[in-house]
């Protein structure tokens, strides 16, 4: 029987449901959340299959069974939860009624809110995307790709508009610093802190 490859967990709805007591989880939904936990404590070099099977309740075979390896647990956090950011601001992002100032500033709160919601998963995503290999990794640098190039047309619009705003500025390192900026909220940003839509 192949492994499992593909994450159930909509990073989008899972914590608030799971924490109404809608979803009870799977072994591999446990896995999942406790590679999760662990990688965002101590990183991918201080998870281990061993240490997953302890604090799950099972035993490294079972492990083995659903991720073939300790890359493949990695890859399972993180391959489905760019893409349901991405597919989430898609409806912004071709709201042709919208300036790109506009878009520029509800991508920026959007992000934030990623920051608030999943700063666990996103941190992982940032720190330690370097340690997948092969096909894995090209995966990875694809979300990658995909969620910056939203940013990058929105700096395109804008340039497009009359305004000065990024006058003369490559798009693209434009995006980056501004990707950058959000990004850092991971550094400092705590649980209990307030991060309004404002």
């Amino acid at each position: 029987m192949s492994a499992k490859r593909h994450c159930s967990v909509d990073f989008l709805t899972y914590e608030s449901e799971r924490d109404n007591g809608k979803i009870e989880c799977s072994t591999y939904d446990k896995l999942i959340k406790t590679a999760i936990m662990v990688m965002s404590e101590v990183g991918y070099k201080g998870m281990s299959i061993g240490i997953l099977a302890d604090m799950v309740g099972i035993s490294k075979s079972t492990v083995i069974h659903y991720f073939k390896s300790k890359e493949g647990i990695l890859l399972a956090v993180m391959e489905n939860f760019l893409p349901a950011y991405i597919d989430e601001f898609k409806p912004v992002l071709n709201n042709k009624s919208l300036d790109g100032v506009t878009k520029l500033n509800k991508f920026v709160h959007f992000h934030m809110k990623m920051v608030a919601e999943r700063k666990d998963v996103l941190s992982i995503n940032i720190k330690d995307g370097k340690f997948l290999t092969g096909k894995s990794r090209t995966v990875y640098q694809q979300q990658q790709r995909l969620y910056g190039q939203q940013v990058v047309r929105i700096i395109q619009q804008i340039q497009s508009e009359e305004t000065n705003l990024f006058k003369d500025l490559d798009p693209h390192v434009t995006a980056k610093a501004i990707m950058g900026m959000c990004n850092h909220a991971c550094v400092w940003y705590k649980k209990n802190d307030i991060l309004t839509g404002r």
